[in-house]
Order: structure tokens, then C-alpha cells, then sequence
């Protein structure tokens, strides 16, 4: 339980006032059960050293009990040590940032003009070709170049060949192009 504290800064927790009274209590058993001496003195044995026969290895119940309330008097001076702290003070907030003035102004006037005025030129005229006549006579391309090649199947048509393309066969009259196909030869 956290402790609160009231106006008049007392401690107002009860388990706070239970912890100052038993710490009270705690300080006084330390000061009645242990004497001021040697710790052999303390567990009866004068000034020779309390083991072997008879001493009971050295132990003895008095001190661990008187060990057992020094701890807890010591929790209880340290339990209330911290509960009789006062309550963490929090420092107050910033105030709110306040940036410079601000000033409004009236904008300049502006006096509003009339553009220049500008002249276009018309366009110039379009001018199209005239129109065909419908059922002209359409020219036609120049004539080939005719081939020096003789007629087909004379003998001077196997001459040509024969000596024009090495890939010439007499017996078909073919010749294989450089793209791999079969062409008459003319």
C-alpha cells in the first residue's frame, strides 16, 4: 500500500504507522537480547571458543534468534524509511508557446488595365491542287528492263545460264539462290 500524506504532512497510512512502532519494538529485543562483549561471551561461553565436546558444535539457538530479529528489524527500519517518503513533486508544465504577434496588413491596391488590343492578320488563302478527273486514264509505271537472257530451252539460253550460275541444273532448268531456293533460271 502506498502511502498518502494529509494537509498537515503527517503520515496518514496505517501500515506506515505499523512499521515506525514495530521497528520501535525490533531496536529494543537487539538492545535486551544481545549484551555488549565478545561474541563468545554472548553465547555463554566465557572467553574460550564455544565447539567440541558438550558445546553442541557451536551452536546455539539464542544467537540465531538473535540474528533473526536483527533482520527484521532491520526490514522494518528500511520499510519504513520508504514509506515515510513524501510523495514525488512533479514540476509544472511548460506554458504554451506564444509566437510573435501577428500583423495583418492591407494588400496594395491594384488597378486593373486593359490589354493592348492586337490585330490579327487573316490567314492565308488554302490553295489545292484541282481535282482529278474521274475515269482519267491512270499512267503507268516505265516498262522493265527487259533481260539479256535468251528464250528459254535454246541453246544459247543453256550457254547463259551455264556460265551465269554455277548452281544452273540443264536437266530442270533451275538455279539455287543464295537464300536456298529453287528458281527458274531467265
Amino acid at each position: 500500500m502506498v502511502a498518502t500524506c494529509s494537509p498537515s504532512g503527517r503520515s496518514a497510512s496505517l501500515p506506515a504507522r505499523r512499521a515506525g512502532a514495530l521497528a520501535a519494538v525490533a531496536l529494543t529485543a537487539m538492545a535486551v537480547v544481545l549484551p555488549s562483549g565478545s561474541p563468545a561471551e554472548a553465547w555463554g561461553c566465557g572467553n574460550a571458543p564455544c565447539w567440541g565436546p558438550g558445546y553442541n558444535n557451536g551452536y546455539n539457538g539464542g544467537a540465531v534468534a538473535a540474528a533473526g530479529i536483527i533482520g527484521l528489524a532491520t526490514g522494518a527500519i528500511l520499510g519504513a524509511a520508504v514509506a515515510s517518503q513524501p510523495p514525488p513533486v512533479y514540476a509544472p508544465p511548460p506554458p504554451p508557446y506564444v509566437g510573435p504577434p501577428v500583423v495583418y496588413t492591407t494588400p496594395p491596391s491594384v488597378i486593373y488595365t486593359t490589354p493592348p488590343s492586337v490585330v490579327y492578320a487573316p490567314p492565308p488563302p488554302v490553295v489545292y491542287p484541282p481535282p482529278a478527273v474521274v475515269g482519267a486514264p491512270v499512267p503507268l509505271p516505265p516498262p522493265a528492263v527487259a533481260s539479256a537472257a535468251p528464250p528459254p530451252w535454246s541453246p544459247a539460253w543453256y550457254n547463259y545460264c551455264s556460265s551465269r550460275y554455277r548452281s544452273f541444273n540443264p536437266n530442270t532448268g533451275t538455279i539455287v539462290g543464295f537464300d536456298g531456293v529453287t528458281r527458274f533460271c531467265s
